[in-house]
């Protein structure tokens, strides 16, 4: 709804080809955007496909399709979190979070493989 009117939005995304690398999400907590900027270059020379997924808003599936009860949201990601999307294998996000976060003593990291 955008006041009274009802908008149709996307329900679902399909594959078009699969590439066979699981898919992760990252929510990286105080992290600066020149520190974001060095995981990305990172992610690269760890053979990861890397994207910044922070301005995407998620929601339920209900709400996808219009159909959510009165009060009920999704909140956007707090003003100290960025949301990254990796693809490739858990070892190599796994030494590549673990070489960048040995110089960012206060940054947190929450993985969630996705697919």
């Amino acid at each position: 709804m955008l006041g009274e009117q009802d908008f149709d939005v996307f329900d679902e995304l399909d594959k078009l080809v699969d590439s066979g690398l699981p898919t992760w999400q990252a929510i990286v907590t105080d992290a600066t955007n020149r520190d974001i900027s060095t995981l990305a270059d990172l992610a690269v020379s760890h053979s990861l496909g890397v994207d910044n997924w922070s301005g995407v808003r998620v929601m339920c599936a209900d709400c996808s399709r219009g159909d959510s009860p009165a009060g009920h949201g999704h909140p956007s990601a707090s003003s100290n979190q960025s949301v990254l999307g990796f693809a490739g294998s858990e070892t190599a996000l796994s030494a590549c979070l673990d070489e960048w976060l040995k110089a960012r003593k206060i940054v947190q990291v929450e993985i969630k493989k996705l697919w």
